[in-house]
């Protein structure tokens, strides 16, 4: 198993062009993922906590990270 630091997966070398999900018939790429991320940690910023309700798990991947990446403590009720 290969362990990834969480902000490397945002600020990594990888491709914006790599794909890293599908919603039935579409490809969601990392490049999707970063700017997902990254309006969730601008949201957030200044925050201690949030919660993440997502049905979606492409959706809840990229609250998790810009939750991590604003330094803000993800609550997952």
């Amino acid at each position: 198993m290969t362990f990834v630091r969480l902000d490397a997966v945002l600020s990594g070398s990888r491709s914006d062009d790599t794909i890293v999900a599908w919603r039935n018939e579409t490809a969601l790429t990392l490049g999707d993922l970063r700017t997902a991320a990254s309006g969730v940690a601008r949201m957030a910023a200044g925050a201690k906590n949030a919660a993440i309700l997502c049905r979606d798990s492409f959706h809840f991947a990229a609250a998790f990270l810009g939750l991590a990446h604003a330094g803000v403590e993800p609550i997952l009720p």
